[in-house]
């Protein structure tokens, strides 16, 4: 991924999730069978780079965003030793090591405790801050793509999960940032292509 805006410190920390994220997910494949899985994390944190999440502006949802199915994706006998890796990933991001990781595990759900998806959704976006919200909404606008691309699937799958969504979508008006119309921009422009 390309860090060319990102200051010296915060490359090198980026650098180290998405080794730490490439390391997990190593072996991993999407639905289709083919494409390794690190490709999804990867479109999620440049799709939050595209709605001008950075440096300069709540650069750990970057961060999040590589790493926001790591828990989901590690059998639970290796969570502690993830959680360990994780931590030494952002290590230097003072203060916000633990929101970091409080931030993934909100959005890595587990089966168990949340077998059901439209509660989880729905309890994401009461609870999540701005660019937690916007991590699971570029990883729902992705997840959505990866369907309409996935053969056998269709449109009206794609159409079924992303209005899944909804809930995070109206979630985007408890906030005033001015990247919230690009994120909105994103979302029509995928209802368009659902129609």
């Amino acid at each position: 991924m390309n860090y060319l805006e990102v200051n010296c410190f915060e490359g090198r920390m980026m650098d180290r999730i998405e080794e730490t994220a490439r390391k997990w997910h190593d072996g991993q494949l999407r639905k289709d069978g083919v494409t390794p899985y690190i490709e999804h994390p990867k479109r999620v944190a440049e799709m939050l780079q595209g709605w001008s999440f950075g440096p300069d502006s709540d650069g750990w949802a970057i961060v999040v965003a590589w790493a926001h199915d790591l828990f989901e994706e590690t059998p639970k006998e290796k969570h502690k030793e993830l959680e360990k890796e994780i931590l030494n990933s952002v290590k230097g991001m003072i203060g916000e090591e633990m929101q970091i990781l409080e931030a993934i595990k909100l959005l890595s759900r587990d089966k168990s405790i949340s077998p059901n998806k439209a509660d989880y959704i729905k309890h994401i976006a009461q609870v999540a801050c701005f660019p937690v919200l916007a991590v699971k909404i570029a990883d729902r606008i992705c997840n959505t793509l990866d369907f309409l691309a996935l053969e056998g699937a269709g449109k009206g799958k794609a159409a079924q999960y992303f209005a899944l969504g909804e809930p995070l979508f109206v979630a985007l008006n408890r906030f005033n940032d001015s990247r919230i119309k690009k994120i909105i921009s994103t979302i029509d422009s995928v209802r368009v292509v659902l129609c």
